[in-house]
């Protein structure tokens, strides 16, 4: 997922995968792939969920992230 950096997000925040996997409600395994796989490209349906939940822990602005669909 090229738009962010979720791994150093949450690092940073933090925050483990598992804890923001329940926080994003997005699937364990989901999460670790897109931390460690930068050529994984998740469906909008998962980037969306990925940002609202990083929006609202307040881990990044609206402004920090746009999803190019």
């Amino acid at each position: 997922m090229k738009e962010i950096d979720l791994k150093s997000i949450i690092i940073k925040n933090g925050c483990t995968q598992v804890e923001f996997s329940i926080k994003a409600d997005v699937g364990l395994a989901t999460i670790n792939r897109i931390c460690n796989d930068a050529d994984y490209n998740p469906c909008l349906r998962i980037k969306n969920k990925i940002r609202n939940a990083l929006i609202g822990l307040d881990f990044i602005t609206e402004s920090d992230w746009e999803i190019v669909a």
